[in-house]
């Protein structure tokens, strides 16, 4: 199995379907660098919708804005060698609501 790029241009995506007309769906994952299974997945949706459009994922909410952000990121910049706990304290400490999540690769 390649892996190739994730998120591909509308175009690429179309491209990639339409190879399947001339080549296996090998021939093609190996031509894009990609999966057999994402030649099949671009087929499929194809097919069924007519398009190869990114489907639309849920993403965080961000929820700073203007001044506060803009606050945040002067605090960031003045204490640059601060770690991630200490800026986070920093930045309660300006009065903005803070919270800190920790994602594990």
């Amino acid at each position: 199995m390649m892996v190739g790029i994730t998120h591909r241009s509308p175009s690429k995506r179309t491209a990639i379907a339409k190879d399947t007309n001339l080549y296996s769906y090998r021939e093609v994952a190996k031509i894009h660098k990609c999966s057999i299974s994402t030649v099949s997945r671009l087929v499929k949706q194809q097919r069924d919708e007519g398009t190869n459009r990114l489907a639309p994922h849920p993403g965080p909410s961000y929820k700073v804005q203007g001044q506060s952000e803009q606050l945040i990121g002067r605090l960031i910049r003045q204490n640059r060698f601060a770690t991630t706990r200490n800026l986070l304290l920093i930045v309660q400490d300006s009065g903005i609501s803070i919270s800190l999540s920790v994602t594990v690769l």
